[in-house]
């Protein structure tokens, strides 16, 4: 149910054309990735609205409504991987290695301690919640050291952003739909097979 927000919010072609933007104009790169950032926030809160909103129509379990309440917040940090762009543009993905391999080790440190100790689905989630929030915050940590934000973020890129991301959104759309539709179907109907 997550995946399929963050995988239409987190990718619908922002990234993608901001990279090109940056690349172009290295001169403006801070104003256009903070525009870009501040844009994928309010997609972001649009999107944990909807996960949250969906909750009141879904009959899922109450433990299932915690984790996805719990890791829904995951939508949120789609704006600092915007802010990583720089390290791509650069060709400098090596500097993304470290915080990539902090939260993959994290993630199953903290996830064969709560199967340990026989936690509930929320204790999962919030494990892997817990491991993406380290990673992503040291890849912030390493963009705010690479670019320096002098100003405030503004909506002056926003038109042009949404214009010319919208073919690549309907894309991340229609392929995100045909990888989770299936499940999220058959989770309607018996939670335990699509487990």
């Amino acid at each position: 149910y997550v995946a399929t927000f963050d995988g239409i919010f987190g990718d619908w072609g922002l990234g993608t054309i901001a990279l090109r933007e940056i690349s172009r104009r290295p001169e403006e790169r801070a104003g256009l990735l903070a525009s870009a950032a501040a844009l994928q926030l309010i997609a972001s809160a649009g999107a944990y609205v909807v996960i949250l909103a969906g909750l009141t129509v879904l009959a899922f379990p109450s433990e299932v409504r915690e984790g996805i309440i719990v890791y829904g917040l995951v939508v949120l940090l789609a704006p600092l991987s915007l802010l990583s762009l720089p390290f791509q543009a650069d060709l400098r993905l090596t500097k993304l290695l470290a915080p990539s391999l902090l939260g993959v080790g994290l993630h199953f440190a903290l996830t064969m301690v709560v199967i340990a100790l026989g936690g509930p689905i929320v204790a999962l989630v919030a494990a892997a919640l817990v491991a993406r929030v380290a990673a992503d915050g040291w890849v912030l940590r390493l963009s705010l050291r690479a670019v320096r934000f002098t100003a405030r973020p503004t909506a002056v890129h926003w038109r042009y952003f949404l214009g010319e991301s919208w073919p690549l959104g309907i894309g991340a759309v229609i392929s995100t739909a045909i990888q989770q539709a299936p499940t999220l179907a058959l989770a309607t109907f018996n939670l335990a097979a699509v487990g």
